[in-house]
């Protein structure tokens, strides 16, 4: 008999202290615990119920369908919960609205089990964890993404406008500048040798005006065109390349005196097309700002930038100040005066842009009248 007594008192103190900690557990969780009957009626509630449902849980010992609103997800879980009781097997979380006894709306996700005696549900004890904070970034990516989608389709429009605008142009203005061209050679022709000087000069300046209009209609829509261009990649060999603009600026000017150095075997993988597009512009650029060197320097070479190879071209012209550099590949930004060098300013935004649409970037360094360096890769390994 005393040793009967004595293996209770043991039982039952373990028991008191395995509900000591349950309810320890239960009561300092963020969660919300419950009961409910097969009939829907709560039977129990934690102490959570006063931050989820501003109520104390006795006040909460109610069907538990009046603490949810009338969003249309909230059907799919009373048809979840319905299951769950007529199978007793569990259902996948669930997500509903719910209200508070003061109007205050939370989401919450449900954890649901249902309790099965001689293979009936008798109850169902489950948890809810409060996703408010979740649901309204959710919400918030939908609606970015909403605004994402308007911008891009303001986008798309704004640019199918610019290709009307390009149409425009390449169409409707070159029709007039070749008349005024045309008039103007024809005034020259018959009656040149009657004009005074100041007249051949003003028709001089006439079709040089139209010559230039001309050409920057042309670097106008090459440069839009980019857009649009498709990119195949392959291997490319910039040494051979290379060597072939610096032949064709040669024949250009051959009274000037340049020196290229051409790295040998500068492989690259890209567009064969648009890296030609890259090295008319860079070694284009250099060519025209050592103009004023007696002996110019051109290097076309590699080089590491944080572990990648990267390309650079090189010259010992007029430089820049490193505080104009964020200008340089902007459309129409020329560092030097209008009168002091020739272009429209698209050539470095041009090879900007080819350099990007290779997943790569372009830089330059430079100091006035010491040279300048423009450096890029071409995303992935860069050079291979």
């Amino acid at each position: 008999m005393t040793h009967d007594i004595g293996e209770s008192k043991r039982t039952l103190a373990a028991l008191r202290e395995a509900e000591r900690k349950l309810r320890n557990i239960v009561e300092h969780s963020t969660n919300l615990f419950y009961m409910h009957t097969a009939d829907h009626v709560l039977t129990y509630v934690s102490p959570q119920s006063r931050q989820f449902f501003d109520c104390e849980p006795e006040e909460a010992l109610v069907r538990w369908t009046e603490f949810i609103t009338d969003h249309p997800a909230n059907q799919a879980a009373i048809e979840a919960t319905q299951r769950a009781i007529d199978t007793g097997q569990c259902e996948p979380p669930y997500e509903i609205e719910c209200i508070g006894r003061g109007g205050r709306i939370i989401w919450v996700e449900v954890n649901e089990t249902p309790v099965v005696e001689n293979g009936k549900t008798v109850a169902v004890v489950g948890s809810l964890t409060d996703i408010t904070e979740r649901k309204r970034a959710q919400e918030e990516i939908v609606r970015l993404n909403v605004d994402l989608a308007i911008r891009a389709a303001e986008l798309a429009a704004a640019n199918q406008e610019l290709e009307a605008f390009n149409y425009t142009v390449a169409h409707d203005l070159r029709k007039p500048l070749t008349t005024i061209s045309g008039f103007c050679e024809m005034l020259q022709e018959i009656c040149g040798s009657r004009l005074d000087p100041q007249c051949q000069s003003c028709l001089r300046e006439i079709l040089d005006g139209t010559w230039r209009m001309n050409h920057l209609i042309e670097a106008l829509l090459s440069f839009s065109q980019l857009a649009h261009a498709e990119t195949n990649r392959e291997r490319v060999d910039l040494s051979t390349m290379a060597r072939q603009v610096a032949a064709e600026l040669q024949m250009s000017e051959p009274e000037r005196r340049v020196t290229f150095r051409i790295a040998e075997n500068v492989l690259v993988e890209g567009d064969a097309n648009l890296l030609r597009v890259v090295l008319d512009n860079l070694l284009g650029n250099a060519w025209k700002y050592t103009g004023t060197r007696k002996n110019g320097i051109i290097e076309l070479g590699t080089t590491v930038v944080d572990g990648k190879l990267a390309c650079y071209v090189r010259d010992n012209g007029s430089g820049f100040d490193m505080a104009d550099a964020n200008k340089l590949f902007s459309p129409f930004q020329r560092l030097c005066a209008e009168h002091s060098c020739k272009g429209f300013g698209i050539g470095l935004a041009t090879v900007e842009r080819i350099v990007r649409r290779h997943g790569g970037k372009v830089w330059a360094i430079g100091e006035p009248d010491r040279g300048a360096t423009f450096c890029f890769t071409l995303g992935g390994d860069g050079t291979a």
